[in-house]
């Protein structure tokens, strides 16, 4: 069938393409072959059409030079087709058989066209006809003679194409008898009444006839069902012979004469002999090919059944893992994946082992040993890390080449401290952790796997019975067991499964069995069943410290404090605790069963439904959110709420666990705090009022002694002695001091009132920009070390914070140049320099207000203040490292964000 659709496949890329479609191109070439096709079609029509009005010679070559011309016809044809579909193998195929047969005519035109020549033409044929029709023309003797001789050799050449002809028949029907007799399968002929004309021995060896075959009717041959409608397929047949399938690809049943029920497969073709029609069947006994099927098919079944059952991966890829040819379920269970994606993506598996495992997989089936058991780790999504133990072969044919890779994965987490005790365990690819048995119900004997006997501590040379089997199950499970084993066998469940304690070596344990019949007989009855056992014991033990941290999630969820709620996916609730029902002031079986919405608020649903849509049910959660819920009796709750889905083993949402907390303290204290703030408020901006009135009252005294004592100074200097001049400018120099502190002070009390305001801000930039603005007197040299020079940050402050430090550096620096370094790293900010420095128990002094540690030099002792303040308004902290003599660094943090480590 593949190679019939891929001569059938018209998906290749059409000639119009390289045409480009273009109208003029598709005209020239389309039209073109069109009039040549309809021209090489005509010819053949045209000789058929006036060939039967008379008989001309050579009619073999002219029939070849027909079926050529109209070879040449469909090539041209499908070159029309090609140009919008793309059957180039049937084009490729019309060429072929052209080719063919252009090459026979030329063959056959060279060598016939001496005896051609020999001939007389047409026109001194007509002359002579027309000569004696005349009648007034007498013949020669010579001409007679030589019309005579003509005619004597044409019809010693027609007689010897003749014996030829019967010749080349005779080789013709014994090549058709050597055929027939030395096919593999069996052969008949059957002519357009159905009579079987021929048959070689393989046919009346099938159909049992040896010497009565032909001659029969085939129609007689069928099965009775058939027998009436069956001579109208052959009549059908030979109105329209084709190549096919009998019964349209259905097995034909023949009982032969000795009673034995065959299943045949007939394919017939038509077959043309001396101008009779006939039909060559082709017949297959299938009947031992059907059972073989059958038995696959159960092969298959039991391989399935096995596969199914065990805990372990089982897998089947071929060499190069390209693709996974079978997997068996536990694959999801183990890897947390679905099959589906895997056969998808080969790989994909892969991607969940260990980073640092993944190295031992890429080695499995090299070099010359073809099995190969390893050990390797899973992390699965959820963080979980689980041991594989991997055992597998890899499968080679005679050659030697590698035809598929199989093998099993098993999770050997639990059983790790065992295999630390037994560090050597030999495992086979068929032999598994859990017991195989296969029961045949009709005989009632059992082949039970060496690892079943194992595991109920029975000897491997002792006979596994089902009598043996029952007496290990405990006395008060085996009426449960035993009747599951009733339904099953009498097809009332798809599959057998039980689990129950029993006894080995006078430990107990717990078995868990499952089975499923794979015959049944005719009648629907259990013939057949295959199974596994495995021992749970350590789920057991699992299950029941599952059970014990249940009993204590119960307790600790009724003695909560926050309210708990489980709902289904509609959201109706299915159970609370009891700190819920008593902020609802309802008991838990009147909430139960009623929907969440019915206790909020009209104004909070849409807000909640909003949060249920773009968070809890596409991401799993949501992020904690306040509402109010509505006490039965009494006000309005305020809540807070916080919510995730609750999920199956398949990872499908079964319903949602909310945790809900009363905060109404919360609430009433956050009411306190805007309270306090808005009143904090009020009296800071009053204090600001307060502050502004008294600079502006203070600073005019101030005012008032400059310009006292500057009138003085200019009319009175020339009566006063140099003290008395002294005298003046130092009360106008206290008084523009007193001023100067009346400003700071004023702007030192706004700094930590000051609003931030971030944006993206080039440090590097704006230490350029402070420099440049200061204009100091002397020669400074600044470098700059900042792992990222773009900070989010306020650009007032963080310009405050560089000109009061760098300020301070060139101040209070006696070095012939002052050399500071301004930098940052992983968000520790400094400036360091080479002044002065200070004294180490003067520190913890350094960021107070008007204090001073040099008296000579300019200042009001603030910059330091407001240096901290502003840093502070950023969330982060400042303080000064120095030495008296080797100078100071200062380093802050900002509570910024990078955004460019250009």
């Amino acid at each position: 069938m593949d190679l019939i659709d891929t001569f059938f496949d018209g998906n290749y890329m059409p000639h119009g393409h390289c045409l480009l479609w273009k109208p003029d191109l598709l005209l020239m070439h389309v039209g073109s072959d069109i009039l040549i096709m309809l021209s090489y079609f005509a010819i053949p029509l045209a000789m058929l059409f006036y060939g039967r009005r008379k008989p001309v010679p050579f009619t073999n070559v002219l029939i070849l030079f027909s079926v050529f011309i109209f070879g040449c016809g469909i090539t041209h044809l499908m070159s029309v087709v090609n140009v919008w579909n793309g059957y180039y193998y049937i084009h490729g195929a019309t060429k072929v058989f052209t080719a063919i047969v252009s090459f026979t005519t030329a063959f056959l035109v060279w060598k016939l066209l001496p005896s051609w020549l020999e001939a007389p033409s047409l026109l001194e044929l007509n002359t002579i006809q027309k000569r004696l029709e005349k009648g007034n023309i007498t013949l020669k003797p010579g001409e007679l003679v030589e019309v005579r001789d003509y005619l004597s050799e044409q019809i010693k050449k027609r007689t010897e194409e003749l014996e030829y002809e019967i010749q080349k028949r005779e080789e013709a029907e014994q090549n058709l008898n050597q055929i027939i007799e030395s096919a593999a399968n069996g052969l008949i002929l059957v002519d357009n009444q159905g009579k079987i004309t021929k048959s070689n021995e393989k046919a009346e060896a099938i159909f049992a006839l040896y010497d009565e075959l032909n001659g029969q009717n085939v129609s007689d041959l069928v099965d009775r069902p058939m027998k009436k409608t069956h001579q109208g397929f052959v009549e059908t047949f030979f109105k329209a012979p084709d190549i096919k399938t009998m019964a349209q690809g259905r097995m034909v049943k023949y009982r032969s004469p000795d009673g034995i029920t065959k299943t045949l497969n007939i394919e017939l073709q038509p077959y043309q002999q001396d101008g009779q029609s006939y039909c060559l069947a082709t017949i297959t006994d299938v009947s031992i090919m059907s059972d073989l099927v059958n038995k696959l098919n159960q092969s298959e079944l039991k391989f399935r059944t096995i596969s199914e059952s065990v805990d372990a991966v089982l897998w089947l890829a071929t060499p190069q893992l390209s693709k996974i040819l079978y997997v068996n379920p536990a694959y999801e269970n183990l890897w947390h994946a679905s099959c589906e994606s895997l056969y998808q993506n080969p790989l994909s598996y892969f991607n969940k082992v260990h980073p640092e495992d993944r190295k031992i997989l890429q080695q499995r089936g090299e070099g010359d040993t073809p099995i190969w058991d390893i050990q390797y780790r899973l992390r699965l999504d959820n963080g979980d890390i689980r041991y594989i133990r991997e055992k597998g072969k890899k499968v080679c044919s005679d050659s030697g080449d590698a035809i598929f890779l199989v093998g099993m994965a098993m999770d050997i987490s639990d059983s790790l401290a065992l295999e630390k005790v037994q560090k050597k365990y030999e495992l086979a690819i068929s032999a598994i952790r859990d017991g195989v048995y296969d029961w045949d119900i009709q005989n009632n004997t059992i082949d039970a796997s060496n690892q079943l006997k194992l595991i109920h501590g029975v000897a491997e040379n002792q006979l596994w019975t089902y009598e043996l089997w029952r007496s290990k199950v405990d006395a008060d499970y085996i009426e449960e067991v035993e009747s599951k084993i009733e339904q099953h066998l009498a097809g009332k469940s798809e599959s057998f499964y039980a689990e129950y304690p029993t006894q080995v070596n006078g430990e107990r344990k717990w078995m868990l069995t499952r089975g499923r019949v794979v015959e049944r007989d005719a009648n629907g009855k259990a013939m057949r069943m295959m199974g596994v056992e495995s021992d749970i014991t350590h789920r057991k033990k699992i299950e029941e410290q599952l059970w014990l941290v249940e009993q204590k999630l119960s307790a600790v969820q009724s003695s909560s404090v926050d309210g708990l709620i489980f709902t289904d996916t509609q959201f109706n609730i299915l159970e609370v605790n009891q700190a819920f029902s008593q902020l609802l002031n309802l008991t838990s079986a009147e909430l139960e069963g009623r929907n969440i919405s019915e206790f909020t608020p009209q104004q909070f649903r849409q807000k909640e439904n909003d949060i249920l849509k773009q968070q809890l049910i596409p991401l799993g959660y949501c992020d904690e959110y306040e509402k109010e819920i509505i006490s039965h009796g009494q006000q309005n709750v305020p809540v807070s709420v916080r919510s995730w889905a609750v999920k199956n083993n398949r990872g499908s949402i079964i319903g949602f666990m909310g945790l809900i907390r009363d905060i109404s303290a919360r609430k009433a204290a956050e009411q306190t705090i805007q309270n306090t703030l808005a009143e904090l408020q009020r009296k800071n901006h009053e204090l600001d009022q307060f502050v502004h009135a008294a600079s502006h009252d203070l600073k005019e005294p101030s005012r008032g002694l400059m310009h006292i004592s500057q009138f003085l100074f200019e009319d009175y200097s020339q009566h006063l002695d140099d003290t008395g001049q002294k005298y003046i400018l130092t009360i106008r120099a206290a008084a523009e001091r007193m001023s100067k502190l009346i400003d700071t002070l004023l702007k030192f009390s706004r700094t930590g009132r000051r609003e931030i305001h971030r944006e993206s801000v080039d440090v590097e930039k704006l230490i350029d920009e402070v420099v440049e603005q200061s204009q100091f007197a002397r020669e400074i040299k600044i470098s700059t070390k900042f792992d990222a020079s773009i900070i989010e940050v306020d650009r007032v402050s963080i310009f405050e914070i560089y000109q009061n430090l760098i300020s301070n550096a060139v101040k209070y620096n006696n070095q012939s140049v002052a050399a500071i370094e301004v930098g940052s790293l992983n968000g520790l900010y400094w400036v360091k320099d080479n002044g002065l420095g200070i004294d180490k128990e003067c520190l913890d002094q350094a960021f107070i207000i008007f204090k001073r540690f040099d008296q000579s030099k300019e200042g009001e002792g603030v910059g330091l203040s407001i240096v901290r303040k502003l840093v502070e308004l950023h969330g982060g902290k400042v303080w000064a490292e120095s030495e008296s003599g080797v100078g100071t660094q200062i380093y802050f943090t900002l509570t910024s964000k990078e955004v460019d480590s250009a």
